[in-house]
C-alpha cells in the first residue's frame, strides 16, 4: 500500500515522509469501519460487486517512459526501479528530468558517491516546478556542492547504449553515461473514470489520478472528494 508515495520516501533524507506513509497505511487497515482487499484488481464487475454509492479513482499515474532506444535494457532505468534498488546503477548516472523528483533522486546517488548529471529541457532556474521554493534553493545547493553537473535547455533525442543524445543550442551532442534513468512525470489515466461512471452517480478522481502533484494535492483532493459525499 501506498503506491508512488513509496518511491517519494525510499531516500534516507525522507525519513519523516516515511513515518507519515505508515502512518497512513496503520490509520487505514486498523480502522473498524475500512474493510482493505489486497490483490485483487478493481475490474469493473468488481467494483459493481460492491454496489457502491460512490467510487473515489485513487489509481495514481503512469510514468512517462519515450521509446527510446535503450528502453528494457540495463542501461535505462525508471527512477521509481532506481529508487528502490531493485536494477543496477553505475558509477557515472545521467538523471533525465531536473523535477524534484529527479533532483532528490541525484541527491540520493552524490551521497553514495556516485557522479551524477542532470539533463533537462527547461532553463536551470525553472527546474523543480511545483516544489516548495525554499527546499529547492536547498536542493540545488546540495546538489551542486556535491558536484552535479546540469545540463539544461538541452532536447534528448534519444538514448542508446551509446549514452544520451541531446539538441542543445542547435548542436547535437552525447552525454555519456554508465545509467541513464528516467524522471520525466506522470501521465494520468484518462480512462479510468469512464470505466466506473456507469455503476454509480458519485466518481470521483483525486491524487495523481486526476493531475500528478505532490503529496498536499492527493491530501486535498481527497479530502475534497469526501466532504462532497
Amino acid at each position: 500500500m501506498g503506491g508512488k508515495f513509496r518511491m517519494a520516501c525510499a531516500a534516507e533524507f525522507k525519513a519523516e515522509m516515511k513515518k507519515y506513509l505508515d502512518w497512513s497505511i496503520r490509520t487505514a487497515t486498523e480502522h473498524q469501519n475500512v474493510t482493505v482487499k489486497l490483490g485483487v484488481e478493481a475490474t469493473v464487475d468488481a467494483v459493481k460487486a460492491e454496489n457502491p454509492d460512490a467510487i473515489i479513482i485513487a489509481a495514481g499515474a503512469d510514468p512517462i517512459k519515450p521509446p527510446f532506444t535503450a528502453l528494457g535494457t540495463d542501461k535505462l532505468v525508471w527512477v521509481g526501479d532506481a529508487e528502490d534498488g531493485t536494477v543496477p546503477l553505475g558509477e557515472h548516472i545521467a538523471v533525465c528530468g531536473g523535477g524534484v523528483t529527479g533532483m532528490e533522486f541525484a541527491l540520493s546517488m552524490i551521497r553514495m558517491g556516485k557522479k551524477v548529471t542532470i539533463v533537462d529541457l527547461l532553463p536551470e532556474n525553472e527546474l523543480g516546478a511545483g516544489g516548495s521554493p525554499i527546499n529547492l534553493i536547498c536542493l540545488k545547493d546540495l546538489l551542486k556542492e556535491g558536484g552535479v553537473e546540469f545540463i539544461c535547455e538541452a532536447r534528448i533525442e534519444d538514448i542508446d547504449e551509446g549514452g544520451i543524445h541531446i539538441l542543445k543550442n542547435g548542436e547535437k551532442a552525447t552525454v555519456k553515461c554508465d545509467t541513464a534513468v528516467l524522471s520525466l512525470g506522470f501521465r494520468p489515466d484518462a480512462k479510468l473514470a469512464a470505466m466506473f461512471s456507469e455503476i454509480c452517480d458519485d466518481v470521483y478522481v483525486v491524487g495523481d489520478a486526476k493531475k500528478p502533484g505532490n503529496v498536499w494535492n492527493a491530501n486535498t483532493t481527497a479530502f475534497d472528494a469526501a466532504m462532497m459525499i
